[in-house]
């Protein structure tokens, strides 16, 4: 058993380090798409200024862009503590408590899984868990086993050694026991036996739970693939083209302020979107 609990012990701290590793790329994803989205409002708050004071634009039009770059600025800082929050927790797996300097090696991508995966396959035959309650069946049969053995007639065997300096001379002991207080052995039968009856219920309980688990994670990894693959064919490319075609079609007039931010605001949408499914999925992969 001591063996079954230091792997689900590791296992768990597999499960823990990825899911750190994986927050980690994506807050640090999520604070570069946010700083861009910083840069181009924040330039568009000098070029507002500008036109406010030649009369081009009303104060409406410059007040509702300084509160729109507030809220990104609000959520930017937001993702930075995000990201030192996750390097904070990421060094303690590396042995580096408050070093916050990691940063992933690679970028925050997807995981591809395969999707006929069956509960039998990868869980009921890897599973420390399940190996650690199936140990503890097998130990309260065998309880129940010795305390049975207990209560049944025994045989007894044994010699007396009387010999002297002269002459050897043994005696032989034999005969079959029977235990006395009967109905206290009954008792530990009965209690040996609402102990596999419990360890049973309980080694149910964990694989009614993991099954029901897993059918949600591969769910979930389904839904959220079909999602991202949107984003990641189509949804990011069109983000970029808004960007660019808005940022043209303001700087020549042919789009008025409202309709460039909303357009802008549309793009990064698009990016934060596509951020949130590849996190999700990559998380329920796990």
């Amino acid at each position: 058993m001591l063996q079954t609990e230091k792997e689900t012990n590791i296992n768990l701290l597999k499960f823990n380090v990825k899911t750190s590793y994986n927050n980690l790329s994506f807050s640090i994803e999520r604070e570069r798409v946010l700083k861009r989205y910083d840069s181009i409002l924040s330039d568009l708050l000098e070029v507002n200024e500008i036109r406010y004071r030649v009369g081009q634009i009303a104060i409406l039009e410059k007040i509702n862009g300084e509160a729109k770059y507030k809220i990104v600025q609000n959520q930017l800082r937001q993702a930075l503590t995000e990201r030192k929050n996750n390097q904070f927790q990421i060094s303690l797996y590396l042995g580096k408590p408050g070093d916050s300097s990691y940063v992933p090696s690679s970028k925050f991508a997807k995981t591809t899984i395969p999707v006929t995966l069956n509960f039998e396959d990868t869980v009921m035959e890897h599973n420390p868990i399940l190996s650690l309650y199936k140990k503890q069946i097998d130990f309260s049969k065998s309880t129940l086993s010795i305390e049975r053995q207990k209560q049944l007639p025994g045989l007894m065997f044994g010699y007396f050694n009387q010999s002297t300096n002269t002459s050897p001379y043994y005696r032989l002991n034999y005969g079959i026991t029977f235990p006395l207080a009967i109905w206290s052995y009954r008792a530990k039968v009965k209690s040996a036996k609402k102990g596999v009856e419990v360890a049973q219920m309980q080694s149910n309980l964990i694989n009614n739970k993991l099954y029901s688990d897993f059918v949600q994670a591969l769910s979930m990894y389904k839904q959220y693939s079909q999602s991202l693959d949107y984003f990641e064919t189509i949804g990011t490319k069109q983000s970029k083209q808004i960007i660019e075609s808005a940022q043209k079609s303001f700087r020549s007039g042919a789009i008025s302020y409202y309709f460039y931010l909303q357009n802008i605001d549309q793009a990064f949408q698009i990016d934060l979107e596509s951020l949130d499914r590849k996190s999700t999925r990559l998380n329920s992969s796990h």
